[in-house]
């Protein structure tokens, strides 16, 4: 199997887990609020991770100036984000909260120009442009409404003052 198709193959399993793991939070949510589900959703990974680090990470790798990084990043995605995602989950429903949250590649590509240099090619920026356009589409219902305004309140339209 080449380096490609192994690469993309991965990258559609983690949607399918992200997907899977935003259709199943939607029923809990029926029962629990957003930060007690977020507790207990970072919290179990947190127990997996600790039990597979032993045997996972090299023993130099914990004293890499990286810990910091990444328990910094540890604090903001998946602590953090996981309350967020899941109060949106709960307000919008899966398939709007799902859809908004597919505007990351366009925040992760103007981080990645901005802080680390990265060259912003034609082909990135016609996909970052197709997400954030099909979020759009999505979104939109019609004579300047918003259907997640409609149900909710919450999505910044001209119809949100009416």
């Amino acid at each position: 199997m080449s380096t490609d198709l192994l690469t993309s193959l991965l990258a559609l399993a983690a949607a399918a887990q992200f997907a899977a793991g935003t259709l199943l939070s939607r029923r809990g949510l029926d029962r629990m609020d957003s930060v007690s589900g977020a507790v207990l959703t970072v919290g179990c990974a947190t127990l997996i991770y600790v039990a597979v680090a032993p045997f996972t990470v090299p023993s130099d790798a914990w004293f890499s100036p990286a810990v910091l990084i990444f328990a910094a990043v540890g604090v903001v995605r998946p602590s953090i984000s996981t309350i967020l995602a899941l109060e949106g989950n709960r307000r919008l429903g899966p398939t709007v909260s799902a859809t908004v949250a597919s505007v990351s590649p366009l925040l992760a590509v103007a981080g990645g120009v901005l802080f680390l240099a990265e060259q912003l090619t034609w082909p990135v920026l016609a996909g970052t442009l197709g997400v954030v356009a099909g979020v759009a589409v999505l979104s939109w219902q019609g004579r300047g409404a918003c259907r997640a305004v409609g149900r909710c309140g919450h999505w910044p339209c001209p119809s949100a003052r009416a």
